[in-house]
């Protein structure tokens, strides 16, 4: 009697449950798998200001995915690729593939993305680049993505700009790094025969006056400084004022970089340089998620570009993996046919894995603050 009144009783309730698993709603069905997604970014030293700001935006954008409807749940794998100086980036992601099995990455800069992007391929990979700049990123092939602006299309507008003004011959000094050589690379193919002196010196070198001498001594009528990080700009900048350097100066992003600003202070003011575009329209999404930024941190990003980039990023391949599924050549076969409204506008990439319709604006420093030049 009682095994029949057992079996009476679970009938109704094995009929309740499979009533429940058609009817609840999509949030609550489990995800079929965990996806990891690698980031490789300067997460120490000089360059971490960068990786803190990826960290902080991939963070909350994880965060967000658990309250979303998705097929598949994230996990975020953070490794220091040192910007691409020695062979951190290769170790990092090394390390992801060979003991974590990760194959969709973000990857954050130029030297980074330089360093493993030509890995993509042959071990299945899809990467994707938020502050990654070089001109030879274009070229890394079909799995490669960015949301940062490639420079050749500032260098145009720069050196269009430099000759309109007659700031010619121009005077270049290089800090050797994967990202600087190529910034250089571009303006002086721009230039060609307009450039007066060809300076370079090594990465994180303090005493620059020998290289500014040398480049004085040819007479031109400005400087591009093509300097690696924030902290190094103010150096050539500072030590360039201090030798009475006065002609115009013209730089790239880092001019606009708050540890730059602080460091250089009124050795700053004059000059001119290539800045992330001015923002532009946003999703609905970004903007909420900006507020829970602010709410999370105590206050907006450091840099507004990166965090809009790595979010457009992040977003861009999560939503192909949602699409098409897990696998990276789907994913960027996928991603070649994107279109979405994010936090940089429109969000779709060239036959390059660039993406479009994004250019950089001038800006000038006047009394430690960013403006627009007026002439």
């Amino acid at each position: 009697m009682t095994g029949a009144l057992a079996s009476f009783n679970m009938r109704p309730i094995g009929v309740f449950f499979v009533i429940i698993s058609l009817v609840l709603p999509a949030w609550a069905k489990t995800p079929e798998r965990v996806v990891k997604i690698g980031v490789i970014a300067p997460l120490a030293g000089s360059s971490a200001v960068i990786g803190d700001e990826i960290t902080r935006t991939v963070n909350l954008v994880a965060d967000g995915l658990k309250h979303r409807s998705t097929r598949y749940s994230y996990q975020f794998l953070f490794e220091d690729g040192r910007a691409g100086v020695d062979s951190a980036s290769t170790t990092a992601l090394r390390k992801l593939t060979d003991l974590d099995d990760v194959r969709f990455f973000i990857v954050a800069t130029s030297g980074e993305i330089l360093q493993v992007g030509h890995l993509a391929e042959r071990l299945d990979l899809l990467m994707i680049a938020p502050y990654a700049t070089a001109p030879a990123v274009s070229k890394l092939g079909q799995r490669i993505f960015r949301t940062a602006i490639n420079f050749e299309r500032g260098a145009d507008l720069l050196a269009s700009y430099i000759r309109k003004r007659g700031d010619l011959p121009l005077a270049l000094l290089t800090e050797e790094h994967a990202f600087t050589w190529g910034v250089s690379d571009a303006l002086r193919k721009q230039l060609l025969n307009d450039i007066a002196s060809n300076e370079s010196y090594p990465l994180d070198e303090s005493d620059l006056r020998t290289v500014l001498l040398r480049a004085r001594a040819k007479h031109p009528k400005a400087y591009y400084f093509s300097c690696a990080r924030p902290i190094t700009c103010a150096a050539v900048i500072k030590q360039a004022r201090t030798l009475g350097i006065t002609e115009q100066i013209y730089s790239f992003l880092h001019m606009s970089d708050p540890d730059f600003l602080r460091a250089a202070r009124s050795d700053a003011n004059g000059v001119r340089f290539l800045s992330s575009p001015d923002q532009g329209n946003q999703s609905p999404r970004f903007i909420e998620f900006q507020r829970k930024y602010r709410e999370q941190y105590q206050s907006g990003p450091g840099n507004d570009f990166l965090q809009r980039s790595t979010y457009d990023a992040v977003n861009a391949v999560i939503d192909g993996i949602e699409a098409v599924g897990a696998s990276p050549s789907e994913v960027s076969r996928y991603l070649h046919g994107y279109e979405v409204e994010g936090a940089l506008g429109l969000v779709r990439f060239d036959a390059s894995g660039d993406i479009e319709d994004l250019n950089y604006v001038l800006k000038e420093i006047a009394d430690g603050s960013i403006t627009t030049p007026s002439g």
